[in-house]
């Protein structure tokens, strides 16, 4: 099942993108005018740098137009003035201290893998920086760089526990969103998301599938009967079409979302439709005994429908499979 849309990673980095351009904006003028001052004319040409990729930024967020390497720039022009800075001043200035809030920046815009070779790279790069610089009668370069390394080495760890934990939480939430809680069946939501991935294929084919009487199921044994009935026969027709293939769309209707034309799509239907009228269904000393209908449509080598329109055309062949009798697929 592909990764649903309910929760955007593009639209999380985009938010902490915005806010980062702005904060490093005014810090990166406020800096530069004062490296100005300082006479630190090379540093402050790389601050306004900073400033002015951040404000492009800023904008393309705005306008929506931001692509993925663009969205690169101000977190690594930051490292580089960071880097630069470290290489130029002298280390009790403590501007290799920026680098310890580029662990965090990097684990949340960017996930546990890119964030994990950036830190590694960043990291060393400015051990390396540090350990070049000379000792004094002040401080000690060697304990310097190891109060570094641990702190960072620190930072490092906490940001990749964060952003492991915050992925698996993210996961979580997505597959409560995306199934059923009775029969634990992909809902609408699950279609809707997997359509958007799935209409590239060049066939698609979705079924609609209503348990016929159902009701009257419902009406003889009780709701806890019906429940158990739409929970064994979701799991028989995942056997068949597979658990990412069976949605439940509300109360007894189903569907299946196949990627193959349409006379194979009816063949897993009609496989289904076999599996359940033979199985027979035990509900405490009561036997139960179910089948269902079903109707097929399909997109050909072009995606010319939208699911409203699959669905309406797959209803049509369901509705005409219940007037002839039900327990039976329809496609044309």
């Amino acid at each position: 099942m592909p990764e649903a849309n309910i929760y955007d990673p593009d639209l999380l980095t985009n938010r902490v993108l915005r806010g980062l351009a702005i904060a490093l904006t005014v810090l990166a003028i406020v800096l530069s005018a004062l490296n100005i001052y300082l006479e630190q004319y090379s540093l402050a040409v790389f601050e306004w740098g900073l400033a002015l990729a951040c404000i492009f930024v800023y904008f393309q967020i705005e306008r929506h137009k931001l692509t993925f390497l663009q969205s690169l720039i101000v977190p690594y022009f930051l490292a580089i003035v960071v880097i630069f800075g470290t290489v130029g001043a002298p280390v009790q200035n403590g501007l290799y201290l920026w680098t310890l809030i580029l662990p965090t920046i990097f684990y949340l815009l960017y996930g546990r893998d890119h964030g994990f070779w950036a830190t590694l790279i960043i990291g060393v790069i400015q051990l390396i920086n540090i350990l070049s610089k000379d000792s004094s009668a002040f401080y000690e370069v060697e304990r310097i760089a190891t109060n570094f390394a641990l702190a960072y080495l620190t930072l490092w760890v906490v940001s990749r526990a964060y952003e492991i934990n915050r992925k698996k939480a993210q996961l979580a939430l997505q597959q409560l969103a995306l199934k059923d809680s009775l029969t634990q069946a992909y809902n609408r939501l699950g279609l809707k998301q997997y359509f958007r991935d799935a209409v590239k294929s060049s066939n698609l084919s979705l079924v609609m599938l209503d348990i016929d009487f159902f009701k009257k199921i419902n009406d003889d044994y009780g709701h806890e009967a019906g429940d158990q009935i739409l929970q064994q026969v979701t799991q028989l027709m995942q056997k068949i079409a597979g658990e990412q293939s069976v949605f439940r769309l509300g109360g007894e209707e189903f569907c299946l979302l196949l990627q193959m034309p349409k006379a194979e799509a009816a063949n897993i239907a009609e496989e289904c439709r076999v599996l359940v009228e033979s199985s027979v269904f035990h509900y405490k000393n009561d036997t139960l005994k179910c089948t269902f209908s079903g109707g097929v449509a399909g997109i050909g080598g072009k995606a010319d429908k939208d699911l409203s329109q699959l669905l309406a055309e797959a209803d049509k062949k369901l509705y005409q499979a219940k007037h002839n009798g039900r327990n039976q697929i329809v496609v044309d």
